[in-house]
């Protein structure tokens, strides 16, 4: 497994506007999006064959804290699941998600921490958030997957100082869904949550979906 850490700065122009919050949000996440597909070139020139699943491994640090990590991953020989992450945050994509792109395929997971500018967007979108902000996409043959045949596990920081739950961004509504995100535990600082499509994830209180 071969391992890369970079990190991204880009220029900025700066305007006296303030653009209406549906619009800014929108230019944050299509600039998430297209930090993402640097990542497709992973595959290139790899040996297919892993015991963990784990082919490479890319992280990008944004200028605002973003962190984005690229896992080029295959099926392991011995079928468990694909584990990956950055710090305390991870991701688990079973095998049979990985047998059903037909070869190997590129995840990238986004870290959005409490000071990125996208992060105070989505957590205005709701409030309440209580952990960082995971955006997960998983590429197979360059097209970005969206439902999935078995749910992945993403397991979370969240303090635990108030009742949270799982939730995801709905890009339609610009709010925060439990629709297809389920809570599987709260433990030791962690929330562990299974969703069954992939999108942009965060524990948020329960109390803002009562």
């Amino acid at each position: 497994t071969t391992i890369t850490v970079t990190t991204t700065t880009s220029s900025s122009s700066t305007s006296s506007s303030v653009l209406p919050f549906d619009e800014a949000l929108q230019n944050a996440l299509g600039n998430l999006e297209a930090s993402k597909l640097s990542f497709l070139g992973l595959l290139d020139g790899l040996n297919t064959n892993s015991s963990t699943g784990v082919l490479a491994q890319r992280v990008d640090v944004q200028e605002d804290g973003t962190v984005l990590v690229g896992v080029a991953i295959a099926v392991p020989e011995d079928g468990s699941p694909v584990a990956f992450g950055y710090g305390n945050i991870s991701v688990e994509v079973p095998s049979a998600i990985l047998e059903s792109l037909g070869a190997p395929g590129v995840a990238v997971m986004g870290l959005l921490p409490t000071t990125s500018p996208l992060f105070n967007l989505l957590n205005s979108s709701e409030g309440g958030m209580q952990s960082d902000i995971l955006s997960l996409d998983l590429f197979a043959n360059g097209t970005a997957m969206k439902d999935l045949v078995e749910p992945i596990q993403l397991t979370l920081v969240s303090d635990g100082s108030q009742p949270a739950t799982c939730a995801y961004l709905d890009e339609q509504t610009k709010k925060w869904s439990t629709e297809g995100v389920s809570l599987v535990s709260v433990q030791n600082g962690t929330i562990i949550c299974a969703t069954s499509h992939l999108s942009i994830f965060g524990a948020i209180l329960k109390s803002a979906f009562a």
